[in-house]
């Protein structure tokens, strides 16, 4: 049976496309272990630019909304009206988007769980339209950036595109870290343990060791996308480690973090999992 991302095609086909993406997580420098290049490629290429505004965020699973309370820090998802979220483009043809809300410049931005990125949260906002990040910044800026993926588009027919922006992004984001350690001001909270409320999410996140399979990219020529309405289920992915290690997803589960606080959990991306699944409706 072919996963969502195995297209037709032998394995030499499949070894040869990863060769043409000439990423290696290792050689560029880059924290993972595992060669995610091509998932990577397709899911950037898939992703769609809503129109920059406000929007409230729905699981589909549960029909709980997310809600930021400034007070402690949380998002988590919730039962009632979900808060405002304010969506900005990262610019150009670049699928990348900001999600920000409240009154005090707060940004969801992935969290590090001490193998991979395993909550959402809320940081001070350390990036703007074009990539550029807040004088002094020490967060990581690939936590501040997600992918907003229909659940609609069949991945297996999607046209990849570069991952050079992603590359470059997450090299950056590994010598910001690695600046703010020497400087003693690198943020704790990313080595925070942290309880689930969902112990499937623990079974499918444990096959993070595993490596992805290899498959055949698709050359395609990169065009400015189009921004889409509002309204439809969405999987929310973020750019943090996307090329280097196994895919995350925004989850419909509540994860306890560091400082007492309440964030939404990631997992391991699976489209068929309606608790990744997203209606994200402009207010």
């Amino acid at each position: 049976m072919r996963t969502p991302f195995q297209p037709a095609g032998s394995l030499l086909l499949s070894i040869i496309g990863l060769l043409s993406l000439r990423v290696d997580a290792k050689s560029l420098g880059v924290a993972g272990q595992v060669n995610n290049a091509v998932q990577a490629s397709i899911l950037q290429s898939a992703a769609a630019l809503l129109e920059q505004g406000q929007y409230t965020i729905t699981n589909v699973a549960t029909g709980q909304s997310l809600v930021y309370t400034p007070v402690g820090n949380h998002v988590a998802p919730s039962h009632g009206s979900g808060s405002p979220f304010s969506l900005t483009h990262y610019g150009g043809s670049t699928s990348w988007v900001r999600l920000s809300a409240g009154s005090k410049n707060k940004c969801m931005s992935s969290q590090w769980g001490g193998s991979y990125d395993h909550a959402a949260v809320m940081y001070a906002c350390a990036v703007s339209r074009g990539g550029a990040t807040a004088k002094g910044n020490t967060l990581e800026p690939t936590k501040q950036w997600w992918l907003v993926v229909p659940v609609t588009t069949d991945l297996n027919h999607v046209q990849g595109t570069s991952n050079n922006l992603l590359v470059a992004a997450q090299k950056n984001s590994v010598k910001t870290r690695e600046d703010a350690i020497k400087a003693g001001t690198s943020r704790n909270a990313f080595a925070g343990n942290s309880k689930r409320s969902d112990r499937a999410v623990d079974l499918r996140e444990k096959r993070m060791g595993k490596r992805s399979k290899k498959h055949k990219k698709k050359k395609t020529k990169s065009a400015k996308k189009k921004t889409v309405k509002s309204g439809n289920a969405y999987f929310i992915i973020p750019t943090d480690h996307l090329i280097d290690m196994h895919t995350m997803a925004l989850t419909g589960q509540s994860i306890d973090t560091a400082g007492n606080t309440v964030s939404t959990a990631l997992a391991s991306f699976s489209p068929s999992d309606p608790k990744q699944q997203w209606i994200i409706t402009k207010v």
